[in-house]
């Protein structure tokens, strides 16, 4: 982890309260997203890029040098990500670690049905709220939320499936840049400390 802590540092200039969201709440708040050492979620990832299949566990594992930080790590078969996760007043926001120095995702509570935000190029919406059934489980209330981007050579969408109290059970992201990305995330187990 010393590794780590130098990189950290540099997040404290990023982490400003810079998303406007909702003023009214009628289907998640910031409580609702786990975020508590102990934690983890195990996916079925698919990566049509690599033509690969793979099951990626994703645990909380610390708290960060910042009381309002986490340390996430991302367990792939061929390498380890970590991300920096930072839930601060209404907004949590999700670092990697070794790539950009900006949020690559961003979530701002309270969610309800006419929510939007934006994430530098990136425009967030809370789409519906749908019952889902995956691997983990049958959900009967989980947020939808559309991520769309557009750039020069790069454009395309992300849809999460976000169920208050367990997280993202379910992602599908569609990209057009010099080849078509297509990869799905769905969650297999999980286990949330409260």
């Amino acid at each position: 982890m010393k590794k780590i802590l130098p990189v950290l540092l540099l997040f404290s200039f990023f982490c400003s309260d810079d998303a406007t969201g909702p003023s009214n709440s009628n289907l998640s708040t910031i409580e609702d997203f786990p975020n508590n050492p102990g934690s983890w979620w195990s996916y079925a990832y698919y990566d049509s890029l690599n033509a690969s299949a793979d099951t990626v566990l994703v645990k909380v594992l610390e708290k960060g040098i910042q009381s309002d930080t986490t340390i996430w790590q991302y367990t792939f078969k061929t390498h380890t990500d970590t991300h920096l996760v930072l839930a601060k007043k209404d907004t949590v926001k999700i670092f990697s670690i070794l790539g950009y120095s900006m949020p690559r995702t961003i979530f701002v509570f309270p969610m309800d049905s006419t929510s939007v935000w934006l994430n530098f190029l990136y425009r967030d919406s809370v789409i519906s709220q749908q019952a889902i059934e995956v691997a983990a489980g049958n959900f009967e209330k989980a947020i939808v939320i559309k991520e769309e981007w557009g750039a020069f050579n790069d454009y395309g969408q992300i849809t999460s499936w976000f169920v208050p109290g367990v997280g993202i059970v379910k992602k599908k992201h569609i990209g057009w840049s010099f080849g078509l990305a297509n990869n799905t995330w769905e969650l297999l187990e999980y286990n949330i400390i409260q």
